[in-house]
């Protein structure tokens, strides 16, 4: 009975060590990619997204009170075409990168075939973006 008991012990700290080091692994190659896609993104200035999601730091208060300053927010890659006003779109806006809310198209820029007639708003703004968005320059959809 003892060697049978001793047996079991053994066979279950096995399959212990053994899931460790299976996370351990994991854990090892999930860093690895975290920090390749940060230096990738560093080096030639393009967001990276890591299987379809990105977290993005927000630096300013245009779209407080549903995100605030200094928040991290988790960012869904997605196709400028599937956007649906109300949505909060990831986008680039020259060299800068914004995060604000579609409300909509410009009917007269969409009607003439312009590329950019997506209007966008920061949440805590005023008025809306002057600058019209084009579905090519979305990168994402804001996960909330």
């Amino acid at each position: 009975m003892g060697r049978l008991l001793n047996d079991v012990r053994s066979l279950v700290w096995t399959v212990i060590i053994t899931v460790l080091d299976m996370i351990f692994v994991l854990c090892v190659i999930t860093g690895t990619v975290i920090l390749l896609s940060a230096y990738k993104e560093r080096v030639t200035g393009e967001p990276q997204f890591i299987c379809g999601y990105k977290t993005v730091y927000v630096s300013s208060g245009s779209m407080e009170d549903t995100i605030k300053k200094g928040q991290m927010v988790m960012v869904r890659r997605m196709d400028g075409l599937e956007a649906e006003p109300g949505d909060i779109l990831f986008f680039r806006r020259g060299s800068q990168y914004v995060i604000h809310r579609y409300i909509g198209d410009d009917a007269e820029r969409k009607a003439s075939g312009e590329r950019d007639h997506m209007i966008t708003k920061g949440d805590n703004n005023d008025i809306e973006d002057v600058t019209r968005l084009a579905p090519e320059d979305v990168l994402g959809k804001v996960m909330l």
